[in-house]
């Protein structure tokens, strides 16, 4: 777990440094939210142990610039007691715990072997993940005869954007096997992908909620909202 360790207070950061060197995780410190965020730029952190209150850019709007471009690095703020308030704020912003001033060094070791924890579930889940999708990867798409490499080559386009697409064709023709390519190659890869038959299809948009064998409840007034914002 790369670490970076952002506060004014030298005396904190050379703490929270031994900590962090003691339990072997690498790590980097900065002095302020303008060269934390210029560190975040160059490299990525599995997590920011982040002070709240700096002089310049406070750790709320720290917080925010980092949530822009870093969506799975975990945060923890580190307010002084009586600010509980504002680490809430920070909580509702994504960050994913607090730790208050003045700080047990037992504290820190827990919280961080817990971060840890959620964050080695994670790249394990990732790597599970792009395992199970190896059969839908583009380049298991062969093409060899002209027509085929017609179709490879829209595929191709069509993986690069959002759109809606439309696969037709007679049975047993390779439709679930594009939309799986399409899927899981595009932007929309993290989304749910649902089979539905055009009857379940029909009897959703009738009654409104539809529940599907995957246990996922579908809703008429959501689908269309979404549509519309097409």
């Amino acid at each position: 777990m790369k670490i970076l360790i952002v506060d004014d207070d030298l005396g904190i950061r050379q703490l929270l440094g031994e900590i962090v060197n003691y339990l072997g995780h690498p790590y980097k410190t900065a002095a302020n939210g303008k060269d934390a965020l210029f560190l975040c730029e160059k490299e990525e952190f599995d997590l920011v142990l982040l002070d709240l209150f700096m002089p310049g850019m406070d750790g709320i709007e720290v917080l925010r610039e980092l949530k822009k471009t870093n969506q799975e690095g975990e945060v923890i703020i580190i307010t002084a007691h009586g600010s509980v308030s504002s680490a809430v704020k920070a909580l509702e912003l994504g960050a994913y715990g607090y730790i208050r001033k003045p700080f047990e060094q037992a504290d820190i070791y827990n919280t961080l072997n817990r971060v840890n924890e959620v964050i080695e579930l994670r790249k394990a889940y990732q790597k599970f993940s792009r395992e199970r999708l190896k059969p839908y990867h583009i380049d298991v798409l062969v093409a060899l005869s002209p027509h085929q490499k017609k179709i490879r080559k829209k595929v191709l386009t069509l993986v690069k954007n959002n759109n809606s697409v439309l696969i037709s064709g007679e049975e047993g023709v390779g439709k679930s096997f594009l939309t799986k390519i399409l899927h899981f190659n595009s932007p929309a890869s993290e989304s749910t992908l649902l089979s539905i038959s055009p009857n379940a299809t029909a009897k959703w948009l009738d009654e409104g909620t539809f529940i599907h064998r995957d246990v996922v409840i579908l809703n008429r007034n959501k689908f269309r909202q979404s549509l519309g914002n097409h």
